[in-house]
């Protein structure tokens, strides 16, 4: 038997002649169930479900400690204070300061963008440039275009296309 499972039997007295069958009928399943669930090395999701709707912590029912359950650290139960906690508002300056930080990565980023598309741009454009006036001068029969740089795009276009004259 796992610590988990000791947990869970002594959270609902499940020792206790009864509590199986009314834990049973809580959550609409057999108390065959119930009883599998004190040899269980993790609690199923419906039962952590109906721990939730059991311990919640609200109309003087109390609420459990998760750290407790899993771990067996900290007591079985949280404090419940009569007042809840609410949070903070946050203040106008630092909603203000987020959203400006926000506004600055976001123009940077799209100035970023920008500077890519624009080199993209232009070096396709300088390629599509490049390879015309190859291809021109190729149609044309200057084979000479390009001589100097063996490796160039206009040389090995001229040894495989050799026009007819």
């Amino acid at each position: 038997m796992s610590e988990i499972s000791e947990r869970i039997i002594q959270l609902y007295d499940l020792d206790t002649w009864g509590k199986s069958k009314e834990l049973a009928d809580r959550m609409g399943v057999s108390k065959i169930t119930v009883n599998n669930y004190k040899n269980c090395e993790t609690p199923p999701q419906k039962l952590i479900q109906q721990i939730t709707k059991d311990f919640d912590g609200k109309e003087g029912r109390p609420l459990i400690n998760w750290n407790w359950l899993f771990s067996g650290v900290e007591p079985m139960f949280k404090e419940v204070s009569e007042t809840p906690l609410e949070p903070k508002p946050e203040k106008r300056e630092d909603k203000l300061d987020k959203i400006l930080s926000k506004v600055d990565l976001m123009e940077d980023y799209i100035k970023r963008l920008e500077s890519k598309f624009k080199e993209s741009e232009m070096r396709n454009r300088l390629m599509m440039d490049g390879l015309g006036f190859r291809l021109t001068n190729l149609e044309g029969g200057d084979l000479n275009v390009g001589k100097q740089n063996d490796g160039s795009l206009g040389v090995t276009i001229a040894k495989v296309y050799k026009p007819v004259a």
